[in-house]
């Protein structure tokens, strides 16, 4: 199942089936009062927002990061948000944003419970450690989270605290309930480290806008990598030493440790970069950039989701390709196959270059060449969720997506999808912040049946011209009633790097 967090179900984690299409498992990771108000002229009281989350590789460990709004204002940092009572928009009501990092574990013990039919729905994650406003009441907001691939240690990113912290997982211990009972892992705080200023004043933009700030785990999980802004730097988190910086094209939106090498996503840019210098186990670096407002034959060409397939060393690489119709404008994605060692465009057996093309703009991506499926092939490489709400499965000998979710067939969504106004599981007038009212507009893309779907040339991809400015080389399901709606808010709420076998 695909792992995921549904926007009308707020608070909880959902495990999606892209076989049957229907959530299939969830966990409820911020509880709340479910009342939503008192009086017919009050609005809807706040709601929880799981903001983040990371597993580790095997699965057995899960690290999340929730967001809620209370009355007491002692509790966090407050802000102005919009009243309860009437219908005005002024911004004059006073609460505190709580953050609360979470802790998991998978229990065997609840997943026996699970099998032998004890719990109808519920996935057997045991929550084994919290701890409200990690990074302080004041300034604790949370920007980036990552776990380590054995689970043992994370990492947390605040630049309005400007530090970071490293979580270590400690040996199993007894709940002291029951000799029977079993040992659960307790996590604690191991450093807490100041960000140099150089790097903190780096994470802004030529506008003065804050960019988003990533890390991630090396393979063994010795070393762990920050951006701020370009700059990418490595940590040894057992004695707080910083090891390296090395300088990415622009701002950074992703890192990713792959093949010993780091991959560093920007703005307008996909690089691979040794992390120690250029003579590093003697691996070459290779960077493509696309120039600002590329247009090729009339299409923009926008970078978009960039995602390694580590097994079969390669990176897929999308690119948002826009040009206007009669009456709107279309959009399709071409995504494209890259060697990681070369970056030169992968070839199929009859020698054309490995890209697909596929209407409107692409929001996920997901490596599935080590998850086999009934519904996919020995040869599927990749999982992909346009904005259409379509889900394609691409395999690297067919230039041709196989779609799986049809729009004709809703599977369990049907019934409360038929109704625009049928939304019983979330509320327009819960308070929110000022500096949360982000619109994704995405609703003027798509590509009428009618008009043939434009793309540029095979020939160029790679090459550093035009297109680059390179350089170097059966689970049961949830009632329908329990289920939310399968809208906009699915694809902006879809996690699709985090894949995990569901255990029977």
């Amino acid at each position: 199942p695909i792992m995921t967090r549904l926007s009308g179900a707020p608070g909880f984690l959902h495990w999606y089936d892209v076989n049957t299409c229907q959530v299939v498992g969830d966990l409820e990771v911020a509880p709340y009062n479910r009342i939503s108000r008192k009086e017919p002229n009050h609005k809807a009281y706040p709601r929880p927002l799981v903001t983040d989350f990371v597993l580790s590789s095997s699965g057995n460990d899960m690290i999340t990061i929730d967001t809620m709004l209370t009355e007491n204002e002692t509790l966090g940092k407050n802000y102005n948000v919009n009243p309860f009572i009437g219908g005005g928009n002024d911004l004059s009501e006073k609460m505190a944003l709580v953050t609360n990092i979470k802790f998991w574990s998978w229990s065997r013990e609840l997943e026996s419970s699970n099998t032998s039919g004890q719990q109808d729905r519920g996935m057997p994650y045991e929550l084994v450690s919290a701890m409200p406003n990690p990074h302080g009441q004041v300034n604790g907001k949370i920007d980036a989270l990552a776990i380590a691939p054995a689970g043992n240690r994370a990492c947390t990113l605040s630049m309005s605290e400007g530090t970071f912290h490293i979580w270590g997982k400690g040996k199993r211990t007894s709940t002291g309930i029951s000799s029977l009972a079993p040992a659960t892992p307790s996590w604690r705080r191991l450093f807490k480290m100041t960000i140099p200023s150089g790097f903190s004043n780096s994470v802004k933009d030529q506008s003065g806008k804050d960019t988003n700030s990533t890390m991630a785990f090396s393979a063994d999980g010795s070393i762990v990598a920050i951006a701020f802004g370009r700059h990418v730097t490595l940590w040894d988190h057992t004695n707080a030493t910083l090891l390296n910086t090395i300088c990415a094209p622009d701002c950074l939106r992703d890192i990713q440790f792959v093949s010993d090498m780091i991959l560093t996503v920007g703005k307008s840019s996909v690089s691979i970069l040794p992390p120690f210098g250029g003579g590093y186990m003697g691996s070459t670096s290779w960077s493509y950039k696309l120039p600002e407002d590329t247009i090729v034959a009339g299409i923009k060409l926008v970078l978009g989701q960039v995602t390694p397939l580590a097994s079969r060393k390669e990176i897929a690489v999308a690119l948002k390709e826009t040009w206007n119709g009669k009456k709107k404008v279309l959009a399709s994605t071409k995504i494209v196959l890259i060697d990681i060692m070369t970056g030169e465009a992968k070839k199929r057996k009859d020698g054309s270059s490995c890209t697909w093309n596929l209407q409107g703009d692409v929001h996920c991506m997901c490596d599935i060449s080590n998850t086999k499926q009934d519904w996919a092939s020995d040869d599927a490489v990749l999982l992909v969720l346009t904005d259409q709400n379509k889900l394609y499965v691409l395999d690297a000998d067919d230039n041709h997506g196989k779609l799986i979710s049809k729009e004709n067939t809703r599977g369990c969504f049907a019934n409360i999808e038929s109704s625009v106004s049928n939304n019983p599981l979330s509320s327009t007038d819960v308070p929110k912040l000022e500096s949360q009212k982000r619109k994704r507009k995405v609703a003027g893309l798509g590509v009428e049946d009618d008009v043939e779907m434009q793309s540029t040339n095979d020939s160029m991809i790679g090459k550093g011209s035009l297109l680059f400015e390179g350089s170097g080389s059966q689970s049961e399901a949830l009632l329908t009633a329990q289920l939310p709606t399968f809208s906009g808010g699915f694809t902006s709420a879809f996690i699709a790097r985090n894949l995990k076998k569901l255990k029977i």
